[in-house]
């Protein structure tokens, strides 16, 4: 397999189509919504205490923090209730991301199929649109299935690991941590196959058992070329999505400084001003972030549909080439 002719076509692919930025970066909805802050501080249970050790702190800092205990203490009811209603509007917010996901993915891979393909000289977002329907609840159900199997088969491994380690004192962990060395490998080539799959569903048009199957056979008739191809997708996208996410970590310097300098009544405003000025860097580098992490989703995306393409021609690998049989030669018959 010609790697160098596969990574760029790809870019080929999403620099002349770039509506297929527009479904990468939908595909990667919400994925980083994990760093939300937690919801449980608005718990009943919040205690502080202002003894003899805050008198480093500034009075307007101790002040404020007596007036939040105060406020949790008179608020306990109304605090739960809007608890629940955050854990809701949390919930529905994560189905949304969810099926908005699984919409870029679809578009994403038909997408590509398209202009592989038919190679048009535009590519429109209607287009694209009209070849998701068919997959879209096929595509989801395949993630939800593979969801509750991730979840079924943490627990089965991760609770016994637990109660073995409390029992342990935790030496059985120490144990273990070779095996987890040993699995990361493992379910780095089962994510290929996974990987795969989805593919081999919205290229082929396949059920959720044969297009498991189509992505096992694929990925083991052609190991090598996986890893390789794996190994530079995975080194590649991470370090330019590190490279992406610079300027939000240099966005907080200005809230890092008056921290480091340590809380006193003149770095409490510094604070405040630090504070507005990383949110505002934020929300000015995010719709930048989110075309990058849109290319480079959709380059990704693309070299793997590319990849499966060399690699199964379409074909159910499964089935045996059956040579045709040579027909007899066609004889004239000469006029008597």
């Amino acid at each position: 397999m010609d790697y160098g002719k596969i990574l760029t076509k790809a870019w080929q692919v999403i620099w002349k189509y770039k509506i297929l930025w527009l479904f990468g970066f939908l595909s990667n909805f919400g994925s980083n919504a994990s760093n939300a802050p937690s919801a449980n501080s608005g718990g009943s249970n919040v205690n502080f205490s202002y003894g003899s050790g805050s008198g480093n702190l500034p009075s307007g800092i101790v002040s404020f923090f007596r007036n939040l205990d105060r406020f949790f203490e008179q608020n306990s009811e109304q605090l739960a209730f809007w608890f629940v209603i955050l854990l809701i509007v949390i919930l529905l917010l994560s189905v949304l991301a969810f099926l908005i996901r699984v919409y870029g993915q679809v578009g994403l891979v038909r997408g590509v199929l398209k202009a592989d393909g038919d190679e048009p000289d535009t590519l429109r977002f209607s287009e694209i649109h009209d070849e998701v329907g068919p997959y879209f609840w096929r595509l989801a159900g395949f993630h939800l299935l593979l969801f509750f199997a991730s979840l079924i088969l943490v627990l089965i491994i991760i609770l016994p690991i637990m109660l073995l380690s409390a029992a342990t004192m935790g030496i059985a962990m120490i144990c273990i941590i070779p095996l987890i060395c040993l699995a990361i490998p493992l379910w780095w080539a089962l994510w290929i196959v996974i990987q795969q799959a989805v593919i081999a569903m919205l290229v082929d048009d396949l059920d959720i058992g044969t297009a498991l199957r189509r992505g096992w056979e694929v990925v083991r008739s052609h190991p090598a070329e996986y890893l390789v191809m794996g190994l530079i997708l995975m080194v590649g996208g991470g370090i330019l999505g590190l490279i992406f996410s610079l300027p939000q970590i240099f966005a907080f310097a200005p809230l890092i400084a008056p921290l480091v300098s340590g809380f006193t009544s003149d770095n409490w405003q510094n604070l405040t001003t630090g504070l507005w000025i990383s949110v505002a860097c934020l929300v000015a580098y995010w719709p930048v972030l989110a075309v990058l992490r849109g290319a480079l989703r959709s380059y990704v995306d693309s070299a793997w549909v590319l990849t499966y393409l060399e690699n199964s021609l379409g074909k159910d690998e499964s089935q045996p080439d059956i040579p045709e049989l040579p027909q007899p030669p066609e004889t004239e018959l000469e006029p008597a």
